[in-house]
């Protein structure tokens, strides 16, 4: 009797325990397909972020529009020396007989800080081969932005490293405005760019983002470029900028021969203007002494080339020509460890050629001596 009373307390202590069991053998369940469904959302989260940071790096990394094949797409900004760039805004890029509505030269030193715009008239002239042209009413710019950037670059002796062209749609899509008045400067820059480009909304729609820029944003610069130019700038404070715009003091009215009046460049006017405010103070400040010669049938090419240079910043001392004639253009210089020269490589850039370490039974009293050949005509 007593066994059978130890066995039926047994049994009902055994009843009692077992709902603990059950408990803390649910809670593992529990915890282990916690654990599952955690490490499962993280693969996922972690295969999302993998996507989208692949996209953004293909995104940054390829080239934002079909740009013409300008000089500039030679060379790639480092993102520190002075960056120069054109701004055109169309009326409708859609439209193949477009026309330009404003334009301005912009130049952004890093180094410094410094961005200063140079307003460009619509309809000024520019001496294109044997005739004249205005932004205004030249023939197809939309098809021949890379042909515009040449005599642009030319008309003013300064160098242009590439090119944003857009039109009233563009500027809404990346939520920006670029207004200029004579009396109040830039309403709008390029802060609102910058924080459109960067917002979490168009970082997690980077292809959208990319087909409306494609659309309606032109540029020959890569969105790495663009992205370093935008950063820069947007720790500029706009009223530390500096604008200046081509006005009647640095203009000639010309009356041509079956051409008519034409208001053009006063390069002498102008070329004071640019060579002060303009420079590139790295080159300024290498001080190195230049020689120019033109090894090519072309006359007046050393001088053309001597213009631009002086307008960078350089120290032209000598200008002639070389009887000998020259094929490619090419840098001769005169100076230990040429690669630190910051001058050497831009101008290197700017002319498209190699730079070749000088005899020194050649040298002159110049420290780079700037061979002009026939790739340069």
């Amino acid at each position: 009797m007593e066994n059978k009373k130890k066995a039926r307390r047994s049994a009902f202590q055994k009843t009692k325990k077992q709902p603990e069991w059950r408990r803390v053998q649910k809670e593992n369940k529990f915890k282990r397909w916690f654990v599952r469904i955690s490490f499962a959302a993280l693969s996922l989260l972690i295969v999302f972020l993998s996507y989208q940071f692949w996209n953004f790096l293909s995104f940054v990394k390829s080239p934002l529009s079909q740009a013409p094949n300008t000089s500039a797409k030679s060379y790639v900004w480092d993102g520190k020396h002075q960056l120069n760039f054109l701004l055109l805004q169309f009326d409708d890029l859609e439209k193949t007989d477009g026309k330009i509505v404003f334009a301005s030269l912009a130049f952004f030193d890093p180094a410094s800080s410094r961005l200063r715009f140079l307003i460009i008239p619509v309809d000024i002239s520019f001496l294109a081969q044997d005739s004249y042209i205005t932004l205004q009413n030249c023939s197809n710019p939309t098809q021949n932005i890379d042909l515009l950037l040449e005599i642009i670059s030319e008309n003013l002796a300064l160098p242009i490293d590439g090119y944003l062209v857009t039109d009233q749609r563009g500027l809404n899509v990346i939520n920006a405005d670029i207004r200029y008045d004579r009396a109040q400067g830039f309403e709008d820059g390029f802060s609102d760019w910058q924080q459109a480009l960067f917002s979490w909304r168009n970082l997690l729609h980077l292809k959208r983002l990319k087909t409306d820029l494609y659309q309606y944003v032109w540029t020959d610069f890569s969105p790495q470029e663009i992205f370093a130019l935008l950063g820069g700038v947007r720790t500029i404070n706009p009223q530390d900028s500096s604008f200046f715009e081509i006005k009647a003091n640095l203009t000639l009215e010309q009356n041509l021969p079956q051409i008519g009046k034409v208001v053009t460049i006063d390069t002498d006017a102008f070329d004071l203007l640019a060579s002060k405010n303009f420079s590139e103070d790295a080159i300024q400040n290498e001080r190195l002494t230049i020689e120019i010669l033109n090894s090519t049938k072309i006359s007046g090419l050393a001088l053309e080339t001597a213009r631009l240079i002086k307008n960078m910043g350089g120290e032209v001392i000598e200008v002639g020509n070389q009887s000998e004639r020259k094929t490619e253009t090419y840098i001769e210089v005169f100076v230990d460890k040429p690669e630190n020269y910051y001058t050497l490589a831009r101008f290197a850039q700017i002319l498209n050629c190699t730079v070749v370490n000088g005899n020194s039974e050649d040298q002159l009293r110049a420290q780079i001596r700037i061979v002009l050949g026939d790739s340069n005509q």
